[in-house]
């Protein structure tokens, strides 16, 4: 097979370069039209010279928030993508005003056939639920692969525009290739590093999430990015997705919509209960990463790929995606769009997943070449912004390195004081506020039973009033008290303890707990 990318001009020259490149009318022949800052009228006119010249070839178009095309990124062009198969037929529709499962049954019926490879499916961010359509796709077939995005609008965020050959303003649109000979693989970048702690979904319906960790989610993006992300969250938020891991396919989640009551429309489903952590580029990282991967994965030459590449992605990496996009231009002619929404299919586990923030490319070969691929590094120019960009995300991930060694440390220390000593945690009046398992085997109280009291409920009579007046007071003034202690458990009975109490303080020097380790003597 063969692809061939064209840069509109004119129908003069768009039929000059059909002819010259020996491209015949045949549904062997898929034509992709991606745009960006263009009129749809203009598009819609383009569609119709194609017909005029090419009338049994296939065709989808859809608006970008930017084009590939040979391994570079392109703004405000309209390209025209020919893939030409040898042993390949090639479908396409549009549909609109549909459900789900209408588009799945008339699938079935005016598309997939036994031999069909692969499916190129483009979808309405705003308009359509892809993440529907690929669910039930995996289900009903498992072994198709499909690949594709959602469009979108040069990151206005307003609107998108998709088309067959004969339908305007569809939901979704779909190309299809049958073949028996066609080899598809596909494969994602994300490289995405996720940081700080892990947080729990705690409400979410389909695509709109309103409250982690019980917050509202909008709080807890200005908690941990800053009061400017979250009062532009559209423009800024979708380079901090939401990370999670189902299935094992690594999965982020940035905003597309705010609602009126401050919940978040992301770019695909998430659900309740859902473990996530912010993300974020380490720019190094990714560009060591995709580099070797590819050495590694991929050493022949390929006959083609198309590409589908989120636009927070963009955004955040800048220049250094064209690093990307010019990797994989080394192995096969790229052609495929800035989305908003990338669709991946696994195959090891037959699902079809609705990604963000990754390049998802799909390589296809016809006919094996024994021909390596030359890898020699080409330069692409980088600003200001780019190094700085590269240096500070270096700086966040080696940081954060350190810190999640300190938290597996303090994380093991904790556990084996947990499991030696008694320990509980009150606030500054004395109501305590944790109580450990060997706290609640020792007094014989349940949890619930002395979260919330003070540690009277403990307390034996024959223990001075003295001592507790030198305990408070010594704690008080920030310093660690040491004595015995007796105290009372529930069934009566007298336990000693040596107990050591100190003030615990916020880093600005604020306090915040009083902890108390407890050795039993008696």
């Amino acid at each position: 097979m063969r692809l061939l990318n064209y840069k509109y001009l004119n129908k003069n020259s768009l039929v000059e370069f059909i002819k010259n490149n020996e491209i015949i009318d045949s549904s062997a022949v898929l034509m992709q039209l991606f745009y960006s800052n263009s009129n749809i009228k203009d598009l819609y006119k383009i569609r119709e010279e194609l017909k005029s010249v090419l009338p049994n070839a296939s065709m989808v178009g859809t608006s970008t928030a930017g084009i590939v095309s040979d391994g570079k990124m392109i703004d405000d062009s309209i390209i025209i993508s020919f893939s030409i198969f040898e042993a390949s037929t090639t479908k396409s529709i549009g549909y609109k005003d549909l459900s789900v499962d209408e588009i799945v049954k008339k699938l079935s019926t005016d598309i997939i056939a036994h031999d069909t490879k692969l499916l190129i499916i483009f979808a309405n961010t705003f308009k359509f639920n892809s993440v529907e359509l690929l669910e039930k796709l995996a289900k009903q077939f498992p072994q198709i692969v499909l690949a594709g995005g959602n469009a979108g609008d040069d990151l206005k965020f307003e609107s998108c525009e998709l088309f067959s050959s004969s339908e305007n303003d569809s939901d979704v649109v779909i190309a299809c290739i049958d073949s028996k000979r066609l080899n598809v693989e596909t494969k994602y970048l994300l490289n995405w590093q996720s940081i700080g702690q892990e947080m729990i979904v705690t409400k979410a319906i389909g695509n709109t999430i309103y409250e982690i960790n019980n917050k509202k989610v909008l709080d807890m993006y200005e908690h941990y990015l800053g009061l400017t992300i979250s009062n532009d969250i559209l423009k800024y938020g979708t380079e901090f997705p939401l990370m999670f891991n189902p299935n094992g396919v690594d999965i982020a989640r940035a905003p597309i919509a705010v609602n009126d009551d401050g919940s978040l429309v992301l770019a695909g489903n998430i659900k309740e209960g859902c473990k996530v952590k912010f993300g974020y580029a380490d720019v190094e990282y990714i560009e060591k990463y995709n580099h070797n991967v590819l050495l590694k994965e991929s050493k022949y030459l390929s006959e083609a790929i198309y590409v589908y590449s989120c636009s927070a992605r963009r955004s955040m990496l800048n220049n250094y995606l064209n690093d990307e996009l010019s990797i994989l231009s080394k192995i096969a002619p790229t052609s495929g769009f800035i989305t908003y929404g990338e669709f991946f299919h696994d195959a090891k586990s037959c699902s079809n997943n609705l990604l963000n923030i990754t390049t998802t490319y799909v390589v296809l070969n016809e006919n094996k070449t024994t021909k390596e691929i030359d890898y020699s590094k080409e330069f692409i120019t980088k600003d200001k912004r780019d190094v700085t960009l590269k240096a500070l995300t270096t700086l966040i991930g080696k940081t954060s390195e350190d810190l999640n060694e300190n938290i597996s440390y303090l994380h093991q220390f904790k556990e084996i004081v947990n499991d030696a000593s008694i320990i509980s945690i009150t606030d500054k009046k004395g109501i305590i506020t944790e109580a450990k398992e060997n706290f609640t085997k020792l007094s014989g109280y349940e949890r619930d039973k002395l979260v919330g009291k003070s540690h009277n409920i403990i307390r034996d009579k024959s223990m001075s009033n003295e001592v507790f007046k030198d305990l408070w007071t010594t704690i008080k003034s920030g310093k660690v008290w040491k004595g015995r202690v007796t105290n009372r458990a529930k069934d009566g009975s007298l336990y000693y303890v040596i107990s050591e109490i100190a003030p615990i303080f916020h880093s600005d020097g604020s306090f915040r707990e009083f902890l108390s380790i407890r050795t039993d003597i008696t």
